[in-house]
């Protein structure tokens, strides 16, 4: 069978969730018992991922000792920070240090439950054949989060900062060419926003694509949202 890699960035201090998550990391926020990480590993293998990196910064060991080198039958390596490198210099640091048989296809942020049905997106996405392809969420009701300007060929345009209503945003999980991103991120700093530096210019050069599905979403990034992770994750 072929290996799926997931790479799960989890190096976030949590830092708008301190007042009800203290001591861990925000992806070790417990849910039910369990952290939100294990809820996370848990649906992307469901969903055909047989091996995850975890790009670990912030108290890293909590994490790493909770789920050592293999949790419930998937294999997990780690991709340690030494300090803060952003989203995007997490990708690059963890593409750097990866072997061939670890590159991931699809990267997930730690702090967000999102259910695509992976096979679905890949296949989208080997029809765009773009460095990139981000999973877009519609949202009726937004008062949180920018957009993601899509056309109707699933081509992105760029990105609007504001929230609105009627939104599509980004739903914080892409299918990547690992080696062609790899290259592509050659030329950035080590530490800078996958969001903010990067996805605009793939945008701006017609290297990125969108994915849209009307899929459960939550962002446990704050406590209210925090809140109803537990009736939510499954």
């Amino acid at each position: 069978m072929k290996k799926l890699t997931a790479l799960i960035l989890a190096g976030g201090f949590g830092t708008r969730l301190q007042g009800v998550v203290k001591d861990v990391p925000k992806p070790m926020a417990d849910v039910r018992g369990q952290p939100f990480l294990a809820h996370l590993i848990r649906y992307y293998q469901s969903q055909g991922v047989t091996q995850f990196v975890l790009s670990v910064g912030y108290k890293a060991e909590s994490i790493i000792n909770y789920f050592g080198a293999s949790f419930e039958s998937v294999a997990i390596q780690y991709i340690r920070e030494d300090q803060p490198l952003g989203t995007g210099g997490a990708i690059k640091h963890a593409l750097n240090h990866l072997t061939a048989d670890w590159l991931p296809s699809l990267i997930v942020n730690g702090d967000t439950w999102f259910e695509p049905n992976v096979s679905s997106f890949a296949a989208f996405a080997r029809t765009k054949n773009t460095p990139v392809c981000l999973s877009v969420k519609p949202m009726p009701l937004n008062d949180r989060y920018g957009s993601v300007l899509l056309d109707a060929r699933g081509n992105i345009n760029g990105f609007r900062a504001e929230p609105s209503d009627h939104a599509n945003i980004n739903a914080g999980c892409y299918c990547i060419q690992p080696l062609v991103l790899q290259t592509l991120l050659a030329s950035y700093p080590d530490t800078f926003s996958f969001e903010s530096n990067c996805l605009p210019k793939l945008a701006q050069a017609g290297q990125l694509s969108g994915y849209v599905v009307d899929a459960t979403f939550l962002d446990i990034g704050i406590p209210t949202d925090y809140a109803k992770a537990a009736s939510v994750l499954h």
